[in-house]
């Protein structure tokens, strides 16, 4: 039995959700997150974990990357979108499998089974034993069949399979446990679980035999009964992502750049498909779903290609295909467009630094490329000037500008369009920020906060006219440095720093005084991991962006902790590598997403 396919073009709009979290509701008002500059289009999704099709032949996709589950027509038309990653029923960590009952009730994998209506109202989560690792799900008729893998502690593989059987309410009526190694010193490295027109069920098995001089990698189909009954065992050519059985029993496989298919009988049928991002083709992030007509549904998550600050690309290329059977000598129909990642050159390199121009908008450093770039109050890029690889931007009172270059040691005072006024050298500064009256406060890399008396513009070059120093905590008598990132004012003229190598924040008076400090590594509320950079409000409102966690921390004066936004990921509100921060007179921060090419904006956090 041989299959061929045609392949047409499911074109899909994307609908976003705002997303942020806080720790505590100390700000009124919820702040909410935009893309307010960005070099790629809107992808349709971003990482289908997860592909489902309803007995009408509508279409679901669970979208780790969106925290979101999406309803499709047939022919590729949004209906809904139900999920979140804030607080709340509707909230999904990352959706990891979904299964659709024949009342178009949704069944969800994520910290547990989520069961929503048809139309997107949450019901219940199950949760409790295997089920919060919950992982694949199956409907076979009203019931739910979960699948639950047990990891081997600090090890990629797994020693359990666990096979949940769930009624429509909830109830557990069997579970079965699969233990490995079976045979002894193989493991399991992932499974996917469907379900054949008689309401068998099949598993799609990654297994890893231990050897020293091979890669030990071999696939399994196995088919049970609902009781978790072993009713065969067959080789596979790949397998363990994702598995759909059509109503005749053929079975489809995901597998990497292909489909791979059986028999009923566990007989290996051609493959379909090749590497790549063209019609016929897929990359290596597959799921499959049939529909009962017959059509095969596949969901495409391509990466980006590697841009040229050679930072990743997001996952920017969600593609469903949907095949139907042909008798066409090509085995496709070679309409289908749009599988392949958009992504141009990035209009960003690494975004290293953010200011507020005088007028409104924004002044960007971007060391990679090494150009200071001007933003307008739309979003849109509005012209550029050469620095030498800047590290920060300043904006004086004036609206003058403060760029360093750090190939030849030196700070350049420069005009609100970029014209060079006059260079102060030498001066080596992480980050600086400049007051009222034209003092420059400057962090250097071995821990010294300098403060600078005003450039005279008349002045082509100048030494430093150091007014004060002092040393931040921990780094007196320290030859090491390029630990502290960040600094910044208040109202009252205090100065703040954040220091990455004790994962802090210290706060001094203008004249050096030490204050206060707080923060401590980790992730909870409070904590950081590595606070790249640090920025005040006109509120006195003190924003912190911790890198390591991909998120930004809001803090009073005092240190108080008042709110918590953002997490790692690809939708708006999520951060990937984040660098530069500021904050408008209105209260808008404005945060660089530097592995999303692009510059977040958050509304109402003051």
């Amino acid at each position: 039995m041989s299959h061929k396919f045609a392949v047409l073009g499911l074109t899909i709009v994307a609908c976003l959700t705002p997303a942020f979290a806080r720790a505590q509701s100390a700000v009124l008002g919820p702040p909410v997150w935009k893309v307010f500059s960005s070099t790629h289009p809107t992808p349709l999704f971003y990482a289908a974990s997860g592909l489902a099709v309803g007995r009408g032949g509508s279409v679901f996709i669970a979208d780790a990357g969106n925290h979101r589950v999406d309803k499709y027509t047939p022919s590729g038309a949004l209906l809904s979108v139900w999920g979140t990653d804030t607080a709340g029923p509707l909230y999904f960590e990352g959706p990891r499998s979904i299964a659709v009952d024949p009342s178009g009730s949704m069944y969800v994998a994520d910290r547990g089974v989520v069961k929503l209506t048809s139309f997107g109202r949450f019901v219940r989560r199950f949760s409790g034993g295997a089920l919060d690792a919950a992982s694949g799900l199956t409907a076979a008729g009203w019931d739910i069949f979960a699948i639950s893998l047990h990891a081997v502690p600090s090890s990629p593989l797994y020693d359990r399979l666990t096979l949940t059987h769930l009624s429509p309410s909830g109830k557990v009526s069997t579970v079965r446990v699969f233990s490995y190694p079976d045979p002894p010193a193989d493991a399991l490295l992932s499974a996917a679980i469907g379900t054949t027109g008689s309401g068998d069920l099949v598993l799609s098995i990654a297994g890893q035999k231990h050897c020293h001089s091979c890669d030990g990698r071999y696939y399994q189909v196995w088919t049970l009964s609902q009781t978790g009954k072993i009713l065969s065992q067959w080789s596979a050519p790949g397998g363990g992502i994702s598995v759909s059985v059509d109503a005749a029993g053929t079975i489809a496989i995901a597998d990497t750049g292909k489909i791979d298919f059986m028999s009923s009988a566990g007989e290996a049928l051609p493959s379909f498909g090749v590497p790549g991002c063209g019609p016929g083709q897929f990359g290596n992030d597959l799921r499959v779903a049939y529909a009962p007509d017959g059509t095969l549904y596949a969901s495409d998550s391509q990466p980006g290609p590697t841009l040229d600050d050679q930072l990743p690309a997001a996952m920017r290329a969600g593609v469903v295909h949907r095949l139907q059977p042909t008798t066409s000598p090509a085995g496709f129909d070679d309409s289908l467009r749009g599988t392949c990642p958009v992504v141009r050159p990035s209009d960003f390199g690494q975004i290293q630094g953010l200011a507020v121009a005088r007028g409104g908008g924004l002044v960007v450093a971007d060391e990679s490329y090494g150009l200071v770039r001007f933003v307008s109050q739309t979003g849109q890029l509005q012209g550029s000037f050469p620095a030498g690889h800047p590290n920060f931007v300043a904006v004086g009172g004036s609206g003058n500008l403060y760029v360093p270059d750090l190939q030849l040691d030196m700070l350049t005072k420069r005009s609100p369009s970029g014209v060079t006024l006059a260079r102060v050298e030498p001066a080596a500064f992480e980050d600086a920020v400049v007051d009222r009256a034209g003092y420059i406060y400057g962090i250097t890399p071995f821990g010294q906060v300098q403060v600078l008396a005003p450039i005279a513009a008349s002045a082509l070059v100048e030494r430093p006219h150091i007014v004060r120093q002092w040393t931040i905590r921990s780094y007196e008598g320290s030859v090491s440095g390029l630990s502290p990132s960040g600094i910044a004012l208040d109202s009252a003229g205090n100065v703040y720093v954040t220091d990455t190598r004790s994962n802090r924040v210290q706060k001094f008076s203008s004249r050096g005084r030490f204050l206060r400090m707080w923060g401590t590594q980790g992730s909870k509320p409070g904590q950081f991991r590595t606070p790249i950079a640090i920025a005040i409000s006109s509120h006195d409102r003190v924003f912190v962006l911790d890198r390591g966690n991909s998120r930004l921390q809001e803090f009073n004066v005092d240190g108080k902790l008042l709110g918590v936004f953002g997490r790692r990921g690809m939708a708006p509100g999520q951060l990937l590598y984040p660098a530069g921060i500021a904050v408008d007179s209105s209260g808008r921060v404005f945060v660089g997403d530097n592995g999303n090419d692009r510059i977040q904006e958050l509304i109402g956090a003051k």
